[in-house]
């Protein structure tokens, strides 16, 4: 029997392991991005070229985090932030600050589709709201691409807690989730 959590359930043992435990949250976004980065790469997917779509979040932070990884190990990574002009979690912010520092691509319109692999970012398990507007069709401009997609923790548009679609979700060859699966 395995156990799934709900979104409350896990956000309560990621804050567990942060004050009882002492491990901070940028350790835990750090060893998430690892995650994302091996199983990847387990799958032998075409990495030639890969586009990252960021989130506000802290899964979006996990998302710039790996985007970091493969930047450094030489490959061609660019950055996608879904709402630039939404403030950022303090896990993502620190995490862009780092990006920044290495010189990542950035970009916050996406304009060709010749990425090899897409790493979906966008939403972690804390969405509790229809997808709509831009981020809607960004998710959808995901959804039409011939790329590979591999979404971070849970497909971007799930509900955690139910597994619903929430006005659209992104269609991923590969979820990486962490800890444990989520209910959803």
């Amino acid at each position: 029997m395995q156990y799934l959590v709900n979104s409350r359930e896990m956000k309560t043992c990621d804050k567990n392991t942060i004050e009882t435990f002492g491990v901070s949250s940028e350790v835990l976004m750090e060893r998430a991005a690892l995650s994302v980065v091996r199983c990847i790469k387990e799958e032998n997917y075409c990495l030639k070229r890969i586009l990252v779509i960021c989130g506000n979040g802290n899964n979006g932070g996990d998302g710039v985090a790996a985007a970091r990884l493969f930047a450094l190990e030489g490959y061609d990574v660019t950055i996608l932030l879904a709402d630039p002009d939404k403030k950022f979690s303090d896990g993502m912010k620190r995490q862009m600050e780092i990006a920044e520092k290495y010189g990542l691509h950035l970009i916050e319109e996406w304009e060709d589709d010749s990425y090899s692999l897409i790493i979906d970012a966008i939403f972690g398990i804390g969405l509790s709201r229809a997808v709509e507007g831009k981020t809607a069709e960004l998710i959808q401009k995901i959804n039409d691409s011939k790329s590979r997609v591999v979404s971070v923790d849970l497909a971007s548009g799930i509900s955690a807690d139910t597994g619903q679609v929430m006005g659209i979700a992104v269609k991923a060859d590969l979820t990486v989730t962490f800890a444990y699966k989520k209910l959803g």
